[in-house]
């Protein structure tokens, strides 16, 4: 009740509106990252690995980071009714995953509404991709997976918002957009001495060889990023005290 209740308040807001508008503009970026002749998929594909796409989107959801954090969770009743310090992190997880994705899905919209005006209506099922897979098939993959790496390094700012403060989340999420957008070169990676160790590389569309190689990547990374959040949660309950 408490995660339905919350989400319904958020999208009540003048401010989520104002996130539709930057998502708006967001999706104007991909008019910049395929040709007139590609079909839909493959520039649905071509706009996700853009990094300065990348880059827009995965800040709306550090800004919302912050809005869900001072309007929600810094609220005392709020905490109280969340029992722990423990369900306190959850439930922000959850709220902001679920947001998140809504506005993932809006700004998907957006795009192919773009996208098909440009292509003049190119829509095709049958084109081959990457590893010979289909491109409305890849793209699926490939948007998921994204909106999956965003969100994992997104909420780790998460943490060091609720552990430390604001400077030190924007210093780091600043960072990662930086090294988003001078990793993003297609590259091949079909060894381990060519394995980019900056996680935001992942976002971008390389060659790693074959599909079985790229998924057991994209789960390595996914992993990682899966134990900092673990460890940064434990950190959280056992020290900051003074949030309960």
């Amino acid at each position: 009740m408490i995660i339905k209740n919350s989400i319904k308040a958020f999208f009540k807001t003048n401010y989520s509106k104002y996130i539709i508008i930057l998502l708006f503009f967001n999706a104007l970026i991909s008019l910049g990252t395929f040709k007139e002749t590609d079909d839909l998929f493959t520039s649905l594909t071509l706009s996700y690995s853009n990094s300065f796409f990348i880059s827009y989107f995965m800040f709306i959801i550090f800004i919302n980071n912050i809005y869900l954090y001072n309007t929600f969770f810094k609220n005392k009743n709020y905490i109280i009714r969340t029992n722990n310090k423990e369900s306190y992190s959850e439930y922000f997880t959850i709220i902001n995953i679920i947001i998140s994705f809504i506005y993932s899905l809006i700004l998907l919209l957006f795009t192919i509404i773009f996208i098909i005006i440009r292509i003049k209506g190119n829509i095709s099922f049958s084109n081959l991709m990457h590893y010979n897979f289909y491109n409305w098939g890849y793209f699926i993959y490939f948007f998921i997976k994204n909106f999956i790496l965003i969100f994992m390094l997104v909420n780790i700012s998460k943490y060091l918002l609720l552990l430390f403060n604001g400077y030190i989340s924007i210093i780091y999420i600043l960072s990662l957009i930086i090294t988003l957008i001078f990793s993003n070169i297609v590259i091949e990676i079909n060894s381990v001495s060519s394995i980019n160790l900056l996680p935001t590389s992942y976002l971008s569309l390389h060659n790693y060889g074959t599909f079985l190689v790229e998924i057991s990547y994209i789960i390595g990374e996914f992993a990682i990023l899966y134990v900092i959040c673990l460890i940064l949660n434990k950190i959280f309950i056992k020290f900051r005290k003074n949030y309960i």
